[in-house]
């Protein structure tokens, strides 16, 4: 068990647990695992007192407050550690009246500024900073006066120019200042021609957040651009607005998340309506308010007329393409997703991203898990399962990156590798074992031919598989609040990743038995290359006729040896062989 932690507030001495009448309430709050959050608040009204009012909760004076504090931290009624803490604060100055009720007289604003003082904004009440206010009262402006506004927005033009005869104790003062300055009131300043006459613009009515009041539907023979659509009743279809579900307790079952309509139109008609839904079961500790988003997306074309990835071949960088069998018999598309974290990185508001051909990726998100959760092993293997099943709805695979709905001669079977069906032993129950959290989709590729110099890639096959973790709550690092408290998460990570691979369709021409034993003269595997030697005189050579190098290089030969023989080798060569003769 942890040492009991405490906080006590009181008047300046020698440290003490022992709380004391103030008029602060102290409050403490466990932000993190070696972080506390301590905060002082006033139980008394900041509202500055009336005339002949004795009402303690009131400010009798604007400074209301001013006091020194002595915040200790206590263990097991042992002070630690001690703080002091000095507050001054002044009363809230409330105007007497709104200031609404009058109309404000602005006058010419061609010939003198939109008021001597611009600050002043509210009607018969004092603005705060605005030091040439008139409705600020001489107790106002002394908690403000050191923080006024400056330049023109408070009433004058900071700094005030060099040639005005007021700046007389600037430095660096030329010698014709004294006789040629100016004398000018400092309200008499650039800022006033900036003001000119205008014209009032009646205001057009704005957008209104009630319900539109809709007119009585009228059939249409034929749909054009902006025409309602209407049901087999004619009736309007509508999609609703972000709606907001009030969801309390602790689960949150087969909530609705978001609805996305696809429309298909060809011509004047609409020839498919696609409803995708998404639902979740939401689990956490306190109320929360779900939103539900809606999107309606219009596709020029029949159903199937959808981006391609490849023209046949797959690209790198474009999506797999999934589908799933109709009732009809054809193929719709689907996509096979990894996670896309977003904002706090919850499984819950966690988006999805497509695969890409070719491209290795890992993403994952997090899950809030309870002690009480790990009791219902079942129920959190399903929750996490039904999570990473929602990544890959399809039930093929395209080999090409422009498949032809309407045969299956162009689709493979998605291969997945199924769990242990088998139940588990839950041993203890602060630990739950087969938690299908990490979810990988491996994709094999070959090259199926060359169109125009470029390589077509075709997916082989496509395998999903997942693998298996223990999930247990941890209570280590000084934070056992998660094993005392049954309702205290933690997150847990779930992740999903993709692999491709290539196939190889060519190995290469087989080495001969000279290559392998005679290495040495590979010039591809040695530094020194011997028959580059004789490289002029070779086929290989190209800069010149084989004729010309030929000649070139028997007369080198013949110059080499004749050097050798007539030269000083040769010569030594000879007197040794006729001395060795006699």
């Amino acid at each position: 068990m942890a040492p009991a932690q405490n906080f006590v507030a009181g008047n300046i001495g020698s440290p003490s647990c022992v709380a004391e009448e103030t008029q602060w309430v102290l409050t403490s709050e466990q932000v993190e695992k070696t972080a506390v959050r301590v905060q002082l608040r006033l139980t008394k009204s900041l509202r500055l007192c009336g005339k002949n009012e004795t009402n303690p909760d009131c400010c009798p004076k604007p400074l209301c407050v001013l006091e020194t504090l002595q915040v200790s931290a206590c263990v097991n009624g042992t002070p630690q550690s001690s703080l002091l803490i000095q507050a001054k604060i002044n009363a809230l100055l409330v105007p007497t009246n709104a200031g609404y009720d009058n109309k404000t007289i602005i006058p010419n604003q061609v010939y003198q500024p939109l008021g001597s003082c611009p600050c002043d904004l509210t009607f018969r009440a004092c603005d705060v900073r605005c030091c040439c206010d008139k409705d600020c009262s001489p107790e106002e402006l002394k908690l403000f006066v050191s923080s006024c506004l400056h330049g023109p927005f408070g009433g004058q033009v900071s700094p005030a120019p060099d040639y005005q005869c007021t700046v007389q104790a600037s430095e660096n003062t030329p010698d014709w200042f004294p006789f040629l300055c100016v004398n000018s009131p400092l309200e008499n300043n650039p800022y006033l021609g900036l003001f000119y006459e205008g014209d009032t613009i009646a205001s057009k009515p704005g957008p209104s957040f009630q319900r539109p009041v809709l007119s009585a539907p009228v059939p249409v023979n034929a749909y054009v651009q902006g025409s309602p659509i209407l049901t087999i009743n004619d009736q309007y279809f509508t999609i609703p607005q972000v709606s907001c579900v009030q969801c309390g307790g602790l689960v949150c079952e087969n909530v609705t998340l978001a609805l996305d309509y696809k429309f298909s139109w060809k011509a004047n008609d609409i020839t498919n309506v696609t409803l995708t839904r998404t639902v979740g079961t939401i689990t956490l500790d306190r109320n929360v308010v779900l939103t539900t988003s809606y999107s309606a997306v219009f596709l020029n074309g029949e159903t199937m007329n959808e981006p391609n990835s490849g023209n046949p071949g797959y690209q790198v960088g474009k999506p797999v393409i999934a589908g799933k069998l109709l009732d009809t018999g054809l193929i719709k598309r689907t996509s096979i997703n990894l996670w896309k974290p977003v904002s706090d990185g919850l499984c819950y508001t966690a988006e999805k991203k497509q695969i890409l051909f070719g491209e290795n990726s890992t993403s994952g998100c997090l899950l809030p898990v309870s002690q009480q959760n790990l009791t219902q092993c079942k129920f959190l293997r399903e929750t996490v399962g039904s999570f990473q099943a929602a990544l890959v709805t399809g039930t093929y695979v395209s080999k090409s990156g422009n498949p032809d709905p309407l045969t299956m001669t162009g689709w493979l079977n998605i291969s997945f590798l199924t769990l242990n069906s088998s139940p588990v032993m839950e041993v203890t129950t602060d630990s739950c074992y087969g938690i299908p959290s990490h979810q990988h989709i491996h994709v094999w590729s070959l090259i199926k031919g060359i169109v125009q110099g470029e390589p077509q890639r075709e997916i082989h096959a496509l395998q999903v598989s997942y693998s298996l973790s223990t999930w247990a709550v941890e209570c280590g690092g000084g934070d056992v609040s998660p094993c005392v408290d049954p309702m205290k998460t933690q997150l847990f990570p779930i992740t999903s990743s993709v692999t491709f691979s290539d196939i190889p369709t060519n190995i290469g021409q087989l080495k001969t038995r000279y290559q392998i034993n005679f290495t040495e003269y590979d010039c591809n595997r040695n530094d020194v290359c011997w028959p580059e030697l004789v490289f002029p005189i070779t086929k290989y050579y190209t800069g010149e006729p084989y004729s010309q190098s030929l000649a070139k290089g028997l007369i080198l030969v013949f110059f080499f040896i004749t050097a050798s023989i007539l030269g000083t080798p040769w010569r030594q060569i000879r007197q040794a062989w006729s001395s060795a003769a006699l």
